[in-house]
């Protein structure tokens, strides 16, 4: 996103995750079939330089990326040099699995699911079947 807008990522903090406490009207608005027990909310700060209409350009991205997103507090200062930073508060919402584990067929946009290697295995030789090397021909 950030090479698509031109602008240069200046830092992005996470705290930590707390499970989302909806408002007495959105709770009342949730189908109740929905169970929110395994929704979080993950506060997150990004700062981002560049052109101010660009920055406001990776706003509108962010908001729009498959990942829920929401900005609660912007702020742009633009610096002498016809640059701009961008600091954007907000929370990225996530659904953990009911049983707490991670689903492992969703990676981060665009990555494979993460497979376990197995271990390997030793195979083992008939006794006495050692095979004796032999030289490469030359060409």
């Amino acid at each position: 996103m950030e090479d698509a807008n031109k602008v240069r990522l200046k830092g992005a903090a996470f705290t930590e995750a707390a499970a989302f406490v909806p408002s007495v009207e959105l709770a009342e608005a949730i189908d109740p079939a929905l169970d929110v027990a395994n929704f979080y909310a993950v506060p997150v700060t990004i700062t981002v330089e560049g052109n101010a209409d660009r920055l406001i350009a990776f706003l509108g991205d962010l908001q729009e990326t498959t990942r829920f997103y929401l900005a609660s507090d912007v702020s742009l200062q633009k610096a002498e040099d016809g640059g701009a930073t961008l600091t954007i508060q907000g929370a990225l919402f996530v659904l953990r699995n009911a049983d707490g584990s991670q689903d492992a067929s969703t990676g981060a946009e665009g990555e494979e699911p993460v497979e376990e290697t197995p271990a390997p295995t030793e195979t083992p030789a008939a006794p006495g079947s050692t095979p004796t090397p032999t030289e490469t021909p030359a060409p």
